[in-house]
């Protein structure tokens, strides 16, 4: 969680350790896509295997920051996930890491599409966005649309939830506290 000091300079931890963290996985996705590059079929796919699970613990990483980040008591997750910035999909960035991270958590499962553990948001999202909800590398597509990928794609991941974050500030400062039930809180 932030705070936000009376001079408008926000102190957050959560995001420190989650830049470390990123700039961690920047130098494997480096190294894995170096790798990648110089080795030739079938040993190659040992490298893909890699990024994509440097990747999607990537996203489940950001998405642990947006959920320890959001005062729920004050804003619904839905309505926070879908704050600025925007992806030109018309997704929220936030929401494009926070589906991410959910099909990443749960496609190994989900032997029994689309009955299976993937929520049908994280489905209709995955198919807008132009990949087969079976493509194996649906979290590497994301990071490449979201960063267009490039040198140090998480700490790109980390300068949009700091947009977002913003947004969320600014949002809240405008908002009644909610109830646990996710209505408006009535003051006693």
């Amino acid at each position: 969680m932030y705070i936000i000091h009376p001079n408008g300079d926000i102190d957050d931890q959560d995001m420190e350790q989650l830049q470390e963290l990123l700039e961690v996985l920047d130098h494997q996705f480096k190294l894995n896509t170096d790798l990648r590059v110089k080795t030739h079929p079938p040993d190659q796919n040992l490298f893909w295997d890699r990024l994509s699970y440097i990747t999607g613990l990537g996203f489940v990483m950001c998405q642990q920051y947006i959920n320890i980040s959001c005062p729920t008591n004050i804003i619904k997750m839905n309505e926070a996930l879908g704050l600025p910035p925007m992806h030109t999909s018309g997704y929220s960035i936030v929401q494009l890491i926070n589906t991410a991270a959910n099909y990443w958590k749960h496609y190994q499962v989900d032997t029994d599409l689309p009955k299976g553990s993937l929520y049908k948001s994280t489905i209709e999202v995955v198919g807008k966005l132009g990949f087969p909800i079976e493509y194996p590398y649906v979290c590497e597509g994301f990071l490449e649309k979201i960063v267009e990928t490039g040198n140090q794609p998480f700490s790109k991941l980390s300068y949009f939830l700091k947009e977002w974050r913003a947004s969320l500030i600014k949002k809240c400062q405008h908002v009644a506290p909610v109830d646990n039930q996710g209505g408006a809180a009535v003051p006693s």
